[in-house]
């Protein structure tokens, strides 16, 4: 059969054998997500993962109680011995500091639960991270599907924005751990797909209906979702420009589906703890340890800040328990340099600021829109990070990463920017080794000395 399909391949015209070229890429890519995210959930031992503990005790809820926990619920006993790994948990029950999460991703995952209620704690952590791997698998397939839609027949960013998806050690990570963020990126990925195509067919009413229920399924996932609500009426505004009868009709068609599909979630947080967020009850549960970060603007202007979700972007795993080398952080960081000098050299190009007598970036009206809406997704998501870092200490970098298949879209365009065309191949593999190394090295340097070879 492969040969059959092969041969085919051959016969068929040149854009048809690149674009059967650039699937069989990203079919690879998959693959090697897939035996990365069975390395990542099996070398973390059990519950180590960040708040695993107080996941496992709303999965438990949902798939033996039949019913959403609350935060006044006591953590599973069963999971006693690893309190260590859960907030406020020296002595006592515990409490349920995870119930305020949409119920989407405890859902689709209590089945794994229901097979056998009599297995131990430990086995059912391990066949829920390994169940996960479809989570990624998603995100990485939607981050090819948003370059697809932005950048059609460019293979560049594609497998480029794609490879940067899969192998970004964090992403992985989330996928491989009993928790419900790795759901919320997929939630988002498919919402800022679904803005992407909108964008493409100016707010139709079919794309429109798409993007409201994307965003209702994003809500349902992970409340982070929130952050992509000001780009979604920026992208109606830039594309609709000052009509405001087709500007209401189309946030009209966009809101009704999102919030059919997520009040009800929205509506249980507020019966039951008297806000919209929840996050007031839990700040009280939390009050004798808890303290804001630092105002806004402090925290926006603050290095230390910027420097801390930096690592945490590609280190540290949730606990903080995994630093990476410095060395390895400023090449991290170099790669990023390039790819946002390359990103600044297109704004430039584009405003018609700067020319160049062999300009290789020509973006369509569409497109400038497009990118311009996933940087704002960007910046807002960081903006998010750091409004969460008013009223919690523990804000972490994993709450921007529902947009990194927008950052790496961004990313891959970089590159392209001050990448000569007959180099690009060339670079394309570079790109891919080199994220392999860094992996690599993440694991062998960091991760597993860091939870099996303690010093």
């Amino acid at each position: 059969m492969i040969p059959s399909v092969l041969n085919r391949a051959a016969a068929a015209p040149e854009y048809v054998r690149r674009r059967f070229r650039v699937h069989v890429a990203v079919a690879a890519i998959v693959v090697l997500f897939i035996l990365r995210h069975v390395v990542t959930a099996l070398v973390f031992p059990p519950f180590t993962g960040h708040d695993e503990v107080a996941h496992y005790g709303y999965l438990r809820t949902v798939a033996f109680e039949k019913r959403l926990p609350h935060l006044s619920d006591p953590l599973p006993p069963s999971a006693a011995d690893y309190r260590a790994y859960a907030l406020d948990w020296v002595e006592g029950p515990g409490y349920q500091y995870t119930a305020l999460h949409p119920p989407l991703y405890y859902a689709l995952m209590a089945p794994v639960l229901m097979i056998d209620p009599t297995a131990s704690p430990e086995e059912h952590l391990y066949r829920v991270r390994l169940a996960g791997v479809w989570i990624g698998v998603l995100t990485v397939v939607l981050a090819f599907a948003l370059a697809q839609t932005v950048f059609p027949g460019n293979s560049f960013i594609a497998l480029t924005a794609t490879s940067l998806v899969a192998f970004q050690p964090q992403v992985s990570y989330e996928a491989a751990i009993l928790n419900n963020d790795a759901l919320g990126i997929a939630g988002t990925s498919l919402l800022l797909w679904m803005i992407a195509r909108a964008i493409r067919e100016e707010f139709s009413t079919p794309s429109a209906v798409a993007v409201g229920v994307s965003l209702g399924i994003a809500l349902l996932a992970k409340s982070t979702a929130l952050v992509l609500v000001p780009a979604i009426g920026l992208a109606i505004l830039a594309v609709l420009g000052l009509s405001p009868a087709r500007v209401i009709r189309v946030g009209i068609t966009v809101l009704v589906p999102a919030a059919v599909i997520s009040a009800p979630w929205y509506l249980h947080l507020y019966r039951t703890y008297g806000d919209l967020s929840g996050l007031a009850a839990l700040g009280e549960l939390q009050r004798d340890w808890n303290h804001p970060a630092g105002t806004f603007f402090e925290l926006l202007f603050s290095t230390r800040f910027l420097s801390e979700r930096f690592r945490e972007t590609w280190g540290e795993f949730g606990w903080r328990r995994a630093p990476l080398d410095p060395a390895l952080l400023w090449a991290v960081g170099t790669a990023a340099a390039v790819a946002g000098a390359g990103l600044l050299r297109v704004a430039l190009l584009t405003t018609g600021f700067a020319h160049a007598s062999a300009d290789r970036v020509s973006l369509s009206r569409r497109q400038r829109i497009t990118v311009v809406i996933l940087f704002v997704s960007c910046v807002g998501a960081y903006l998010a990070v750091i409004q969460f870092g008013t009223r919690f200490v523990l804000t972490q970098a994993r709450y921007f990463f529902p947009v990194v298949n927008a950052a790496a879209v961004l990313a891959a365009l970089g590159f392209e920017a001050l990448t000569p065309d007959r180099s690009r191949p060339a670079v394309q593999a570079g790109l891919l080794v080199a994220l392999a190394v860094l992996n690599l090295f993440i694991y062998t340097r960091a991760v597993i000395p860091a939870w099996h070879f303690p010093r």
